[in-house]
């Protein structure tokens, strides 16, 4: 057996680069930080209720300061957060609103409590923080912030470490469940005419006191420092509000190459399987998002094929001087590089 080992890729930020995230921002600086188009305020619209609301309005207030790191022989992995403001790391600040925020009713919450079967449940609070955030839109918001209420969560997803989880009628009652809460949401915010970036944040995010919650123990992770969590959090929101934190560093010698990661699904009846391709990107960090076509699951070698015939293609964007194309199990993905 031979093992090779890989270097960690350099990312490049606004004046210098290094191989981990939050050195480089905490360092050097985004990759934008002295663009006109770099978002130094970020209108932020909240969907929620008034307790939601209230309490990531205070966590956010809170992260515009340091807030101190964990306790951990590993610093680099667990640094302090700066805080977020124009004076440090991120060069930005948030901008609150009243106007920019939508309340959820408790009534509708219950309403939502109330019924039995859960896909129920899902769709009906999807549609409901859909609403809201339509509304929103016409505020033009940088990105939405939404923030579930502990009360909706609870009725989405009842598991709680408290109670014995591996009873086999709870897990069955699970099973009957087949949409995905987060994945609807998102897919039908993107329909919306006037599309903005969404962010969830669940409740343990600004509150730690708050349990997470999930249908077995072992879907429940392990809660994240909270300089982590600042990290994370708003490392997310200056992306989704139009900045580049860093980018890959370019190689000319490999402007030729292209990563793919291809995944499978089953279509919500299981009767059809789907490839996504959500993760394809260059030398130089440009990506995009692929469609997938049906595929076929080969009973002799027990893999899941595409047909040569069925071709996705993707372009990256920018000019491109000329093409190249690659096929992986079916899928063809064009990108330009130069001559």
């Amino acid at each position: 057996m031979q093992i090779t080992t890989l270097e960690e890729p350099y990312l490049l930020f606004g004046t210098g680069k290094h191989v981990d995230i939050r050195y480089g921002l905490r360092n050097f600086c985004p990759l934008d930080f002295d663009c006109e188009s770099a978002p130094k305020k970020i209108r932020l619209g909240v969907v929620g209720d008034s307790k939601s609301i209230e309490e990531l309005k205070d966590w956010l207030e809170k992260c515009r300061g340091e807030i101190e790191a964990k306790k951990s022989h590993q610093r680099n992995l667990f640094p302090n957060w700066p805080g977020f403001n124009t004076e440090s790391v991120f060069f930005s600040e948030l901008q609150f609103d009243s106007s920019l925020e939508r309340q959820i009713s408790s009534s509708d919450i219950k309403t939502i409590s109330s019924l039995a079967v859960r896909d129920e449940q899902i769709i009906r609070a999807v549609d409901l923080i859909v609403a809201e955030v339509q509304l929103l839109l016409e505020k033009k918001p940088d990105v939405i912030a939404c923030a579930i209420p502990q009360e909706l969560l609870e009725a989405l997803n009842p598991g709680d470490q408290s109670n014995n989880l591996d009873d086999d009628e709870d897990i069955e009652k699970d099973k009957k469940a087949t949409l995905d809460f987060h994945h609807l949401l998102k897919a039908k915010c993107m329909t919306l005419p006037r599309a903005c970036p969404i962010q969830l944040v669940l409740p343990a995010t600004y509150n730690s006191k708050y349990k997470r919650r999930g249908r077995s123990r072992k879907d429940i992770r392990p809660l994240q420092d909270e300089a982590t969590r600042a990290w994370n959090f708003h490392t997310a929101l200056y992306y989704k509000a139009g900045g580049i934190p860093w980018k890959l560093q370019e190689d000319s010698t490999k402007l030729q190459t292209c990563f793919v990661g291809v995944g499978f699904y089953k279509t919500l009846d299981q009767e059809r399987i789907l490839t996504s391709v959500a993760q394809v990107f260059n030398e130089r960090g440009n990506g995009v998002v692929v469609r997938g076509e049906q595929a076929i699951y080969e009973k002799e070698d027990r893999q899941i094929h595409l047909e040569i015939k069925q071709q996705t293609f993707c372009k990256f964007p920018g000019p491109s001087v000329s093409v190249i194309s690659i096929k992986l199990s079916g899928i063809s993905c064009r990108f330009p590089s130069r001559r």
